[in-house]
């Protein structure tokens, strides 16, 4: 083999092995369970954390009940009184 054919193989290897780095990097950043989570919580799909299930909004580091008057219904808006 020539030392430019070596060298083109050598190159697509450390493409590959790069590709793969990177693209199974981000399933162990993103499974951290270590976490202290209060209740009425899941693990945040994005980035690190929880968020609150629906239902609850966050207030410091808990998840309170969202109280909802009757003939209301919960509401998915971020904001307001969520309902």
């Amino acid at each position: 083999m020539t030392s430019a054919r070596l060298t083109k193989i050598n190159l697509v290897t450390v493409l590959i092995v790069f590709a793969f780095v990177v693209a199974t990097s981000g399933a162990v950043f993103a499974e951290d369970c270590s976490l202290d989570m209060p209740e009425n919580t899941s693990t945040a799909r994005y980035g690190s954390g929880w968020k609150c299930d629906r239902g609850y909004r966050a207030d410091t580091k808990v998840c309170v009940a969202i109280k909802v008057p009757a003939n209301e219904y919960l509401s998915d808006a971020s904001h307001g009184p969520g309902w």
